[in-house]
């Protein structure tokens, strides 16, 4: 339901979503428009990698896991990182 609603989203120009679902671990998404020029799968991969976590997926596109503690902070990281590159 999460990746159906983030491909209806970034639909949009200058579109970017964030959705985190708890699990055992958490799980988060990051999409983004076609049009803005960062590659969301590197983004995702390094912050939560910093976590302890891990993600990937493809330029537009992207998903990963960490645990439920570290879940505010990689999500602000994440959130920092995107705005940077924008």
């Amino acid at each position: 339901i999460l990746m159906d609603k983030a491909g209806e989203l970034i639909k949009n120009p200058r579109s970017v979503v964030i959705f985190a679902n708890k699990t055992d671990r958490v799980f988060i998404l990051l999409a983004k428009s076609s049009d803005l020029k960062f590659n969301s799968a590197e983004i995702l991969r390094n912050i939560l990698s910093s976590f302890g976590g891990k993600g990937g997926g493809k330029d537009e596109f992207a998903s990963g896991s960490v645990e439920f503690p570290k879940l505010e902070a990689a999500l602000l990281a994440l959130r920092e990182r995107v705005i940077s590159s924008l």
